[in-house]
């Protein structure tokens, strides 16, 4: 990527929310802001953060951020923070469609960024079903050749303004071992362009599969494990060159 400038990074943090809603406040979120905001920083993105958006002031920012001039810029990214169910995640005042949000960015309706790769990290449980996990031989950390099956990808058939999306869920019940996994991997693999994304995602995925699990007081979540899941769309490896 080799434009004047690295494009913006969106980033929002939703941690309260309406009473109607029946969620409760998500706890532990400042680490996570704080992590993001230097490891983006540290990319050379033009960062904007907002905290406790509602579905409508999401979508509208996401509109404005769409409607910039990104000519000179390498790519767009966003990181979302809230809570979720499968495919969509909560604004404060209740759920929203992830697809809404990214459909703001294809190529036939923000021409700037057509070609380029928009990259989507959202923190939000995608569902309430426990993973225990499964004993397996300790194989060390991955390779570059081993490491691909790691990840839970999906494909399917695209139309071409749908190209060059990559969206990252972390799936999980509790913590933040996504994002902070991310931006470790950001920092140690991300800047200076050391690895392409997907392998550096590939990695990360390893990291939080095999390294982490809940300990919780209730014996139904004490133990759990994590994968984030990773659906690419790109049409060619991305860098966060200097």
């Amino acid at each position: 990527m080799r434009h004047p400038c690295r494009g913006y990074c969106l980033i929002v943090n939703n941690y309260e929310f309406d009473a109607s809603t029946k969620m409760s406040a998500r706890s532990g979120t400042a680490s996570d802001l704080a992590v993001l905001r230097e490891s983006f920083r540290r990319l050379q993105f033009q960062l904007v953060i907002v905290e406790n958006v509602r579905c409508g002031q999401l979508l509208s920012l996401c509109s404005q951020l769409a409607a910039q001039d990104h000519s000179q810029a390498d790519c767009f990214a966003a990181v979302l923070m809230s809570h979720g169910e499968p495919d969509q995640i909560y604004g404060t005042d209740g759920l929203l469609r992830v697809d809404e949000i990214l459909a703001r960015f294809r190529g036939d309706v923000c021409p700037g960024l057509a070609g380029k790769p928009k990259l989507f990290f959202l923190q939000a449980c995608r569902g309430s079903k426990f993973d225990a996990g499964v004993e397996v031989p300790d194989s060390g950390a991955p390779s570059d050749e081993a490491d691909a099956a790691a990840i839970e990808q999906q494909q399917r058939r695209l139309l071409p303004s749908e190209a060059d999306f990559l969206v990252a869920w972390r799936n999980a019940v509790h913590g933040s071992w996504f994002v902070q996994s991310l931006c470790r991997g950001l920092d140690e693999w991300g800047y200076g362009g050391r690895l392409d994304l997907q392998r550096l995602l590939t990695r990360v995925c390893w990291r939080v599969a095999n390294l982490y699990e809940s300990n919780a007081r209730d014996p139904l979540l004490c133990r759990k494990k994590q994968v984030p899941c990773i659906v690419s769309m790109l049409t060619k490896e991305v860098y966060f060159v200097p």
